[in-house]
């Protein structure tokens, strides 16, 4: 049986190492293994329970390499779980649900949401949606990382021995090869940062006095220690072809302190579009088609709303298929913006546009959920996974190629929101097989009409999302 391999690091600070490890023992089963690597502690920092033991401290980065080196040479391990050890968890369910998700969705590593303390990426920070959110760029608290990225990479340069930059080469990695990254909303953890305890009580800022008493960095201090490894992250970085692109997705959530820059906006979500559109043109009236649980109907803000879902678990004033619905709809019902994330069909969603432009005012948007599956398993006929966009971008290709009246677009954000005003578009050409996931691949932005977060602002002058 495979398994996962749960590695505590612990450097000096055994009181934190020790709580992690009692609150995640008491769930250990044959799904996975948890052991503790002290790397290079000194004195009292020393965990002495620990399974394996370094003499000397070869920091964040290079105990990673060892871990990834480790599971390498183990075959029964399929993935592994690196925590730092200044964490606080709930251990209930805690390595379970994250190797779920990681194999369920078919991703290259995971991350759950960091609770508490504002985040220095925001994409990171707990946001409550309650799924795993697709992104391109991890912050490495607690990664659970899939044996084939592992096989991948094998070992992170020795520059980065400090532990700055495997984001970076991660995303390279990912973005190349096409595997998502996500961070799994209802899977939350508390990091600390650069904390320390006193006396196992007493949360005080890591000082470098403080930090040298402790041995900590092995007697080198912060500023030493941010030298070093922003040294070696340039240096290694800057000659990638494509580390542009890493710079553009790395920094889409946050321009980071290392280059001087300001916090911006976290992920654009469906329910941040709608608001900013009803907003931008005062629409009044808003239709959403498969309410579910109402995560996104209860965030959007309009004076009139009408949800349509024949099987929610949220109160919608209309209970029926969107069919049924439209059938019994009078003609003179219009409204200002509508929103489709109904059943993911080709077909359905072709009835459900047809249906509704005869209901949209003259200057009306309809939006449209899950236009760009990410992998080709998400866009399967029938539910497979949790991530299921289904064959959605197979309607929306085919209205593109036929409805020359309609202006449409996919704003490259969310899994694809696609957006659908009254006007003209030059119809693309489909071939005349049926479609398949490789032909989305090849003709990805064309077929979709895909455009940029900042190409949307423009169009429809919107200066932010609330």
């Amino acid at each position: 049986m495979t398994k996962t391999l749960v590695l505590i690091l612990n450097h000096n600070l055994p009181d934190y190492t020790r709580k992690l490890h009692r609150e995640l023992v008491q769930y250990v089963d044959a799904t996975h293994d948890l052991r503790v690597l002290d790397n290079g502690s000194t004195g009292t920092g020393i965990y002495r329970e620990a399974d394996f033991r370094l003499e000397k401290n070869i920091f964040w980065g290079g105990a990673l390499n060892w871990a990834f080196q480790y599971v390498l040479d183990r075959p029964e391990y399929d993935s592994l779980l690196f925590l730092n050890n200044d964490l606080e968890l709930n251990g209930f369910g805690f390595v379970h649900e994250l190797r779920r998700v990681l194999f369920e969705e078919e991703h290259a590593v995971i991350s759950p949401c960091i609770a508490g303390y504002p985040q220095p990426y925001t994409q990171m920070q707990c946001w409550g949606a309650r799924e795993t959110r697709l992104v391109r760029w991890l912050d490495y608290q607690a990664p659970l990382f899939h044996r084939k990225f592992i096989e991948e990479i094998g070992q992170f340069h020795e520059d980065l021995i400090h532990g700055w930059g495997q984001p970076t080469a991660s995303f390279i990695a990912c973005e190349k090869r096409g595997w998502t990254t996500g961070v799994v909303d209802w899977v939350t953890v508390l990091h600390y940062g650069k904390a320390v305890t006193k006396e196992g009580k007493l949360r005080v800022s890591s000082s470098n006095r403080l930090m040298q008493k402790l041995g900590f960095f092995n007697k080198i201090d912060r500023a030493q220690f941010e030298d070093l490894a922003m040294n070696a992250w340039m240096k290694h970085f800057s000659n990638f072809k494509d580390f542009e692109i890493a710079f553009k997705y790395g920094h889409s959530y946050y321009y980071t302190p290392e280059f001087g820059g300001q916090p911006q906006a976290p992920y654009v979500y469906r329910f941040h579009i709608i608001n900013a559109l009803i907003q931008r043109y005062k629409f009044r009236s808003y239709l959403e088609i498969g309410v579910r649980d109402g995560f996104c109907y209860k965030q959007i803000e309009c004076e009139h709303k009408t949800g349509v879902d024949p099987d929610s678990s949220f109160p919608v004033e209309f209970q029926v298929d969107s069919d049924t619905y439209f059938r019994e709809l009078h003609p003179s019902t219009k409204f200002d913006l509508i929103f489709i994330d109904g059943l993911h069909t080709r077909d359905q969603l072709i009835r459900d546009i047809e249906s509704i432009v005869n209901h949209l005012n003259e200057v009306g948007i309809i939006l449209v959920h899950d236009c760009n599956p990410l992998l080709e398993s998400h866009q399967a006929e029938t539910q497979i996974n949790r991530h299921w966009l289904g064959t959605t971008w197979k309607g929306w290709v085919h209205l593109r190629a036929t409805r020359s009246d309609l202006d449409m677009k996919v704003i490259d954000t969310d899994i694809g929101v696609g957006i659908i005003r009254k006007g003209s578009q030059d119809c693309i050409e489909l071939p005349d097989e049926p479609l398949q996931y490789s032909h989305l691949t090849a003709h990805r932005k064309e077929w979709l009409g895909l455009i940029s977060i900042d190409a949307f602002k423009k169009t429809h002058q919107i200066t932010d999302f609330s």
